[in-house]
C-alpha cells in the first residue's frame, strides 16, 4: 500500500526524476532531503488528526487544496522553464522547494491518512501505533525518493544528451500538471 501511494507518479516523484535528470543526483540531494522532511511533517500532522479537522471543515480543506495546487503549479513552471543546464552553474531545486512540496501535497496527506486508518485500529494505543506506522512510511518514502532521484540521473543520462534535458523537463512538467488536474477532479 505504501508503494501504491508514494512510489506511483505524483508531484514529488515526477519532480525528483526531473531534478536528477537536470542537475544530477549529488546536486539534488538537498531537494530530496526537503521532500523527506516535508513528508515527516505530513505524517506527523496526519497522525495527530489534521485529516480529521480538514475533512470536518470543508472550507479549510478547500483553502489547503488551493494553496497546495498553487505551489505545485509554481513547480510546473520552474521545471518547464529549466533550460539546458550545466551542473556546475545551475540552480537546482532547493531543500525549501522539497519541504514545501511534500508539506502541501494533497496526495501525501491522502496516502498517510489511508495507510494510517488501515493499519492502526487499536483504541488503547492509537497515537503510539500511528507513529510506528508513520515511521515505517517515512523509511519507505526516504528510500523511494533517493531511488527516483538517482534513476532520474542514470536513466536520462543514458537516453538523452545534455541538450535534450529541456525536452525531458517539459515532459516531466506536463506529467506534474496532469497529476494536479487529477487532484482537482
Amino acid at each position: 500500500m505504501i508503494l501504491a501511494f508514494y512510489a506511483t507518479p505524483g508531484p514529488a516523484t515526477i519532480s525528483l526524476v526531473a531534478s536528477g535528470a537536470s542537475y544530477g543526483f549529488k546536486n539534488s540531494v538537498p531537494y530530496v532531503w526537503g521532500l523527506i522532511i516535508g513528508i515527516s511533517l505530513t505524517l506527523t500532522a496526519s497522525a495527530l488528526g489534521l485529516i480529521y479537522i480538514i475533512t470536518k471543515y470543508p472550507l479549510l480543506f478547500e483553502i489547503f487544496k488551493y494553496i497546495a495546487l498553487s505551489y505545485m503549479l509554481y513547480l510546473v513552471f520552474k521545471i518547464w522553464n529549466t533550460k539546458e543546464v550545466s551542473v556546475n552553474n545551475s540552480k537546482p531545486l532547493t531543500f525549501a522547494n522539497g519541504f514545501l512540496l511534500n508539506s502541501l501535497n494533497p496526495k501525501a496527506y491522502i496516502g498517510a491518512f489511508a495507510i494510517l486508518t488501515q493499519f492502526v485500529n487499536s483504541e488503547s494505543e492509537l497515537l503510539r501505533n500511528e507513529f510506528i506506522v508513520a515511521g515505517i512510511i517515512f523509511i519507505c518514502v526516504s528510500i523511494i525518493d533517493f531511488v527516483y532521484c538517482y534513476l532520474g540521473e542514470i536513466v536520462f543520462s543514458l537516453i538523452t544528451k545534455k541538450k535534450n534535458i529541456s525536452i525531458v523537463n517539459k515532459i516531466m512538467a506536463v506529467l506534474l500538471f496532469a497529476s494536479i488536474i487529477y487532484v482537482i477532479i
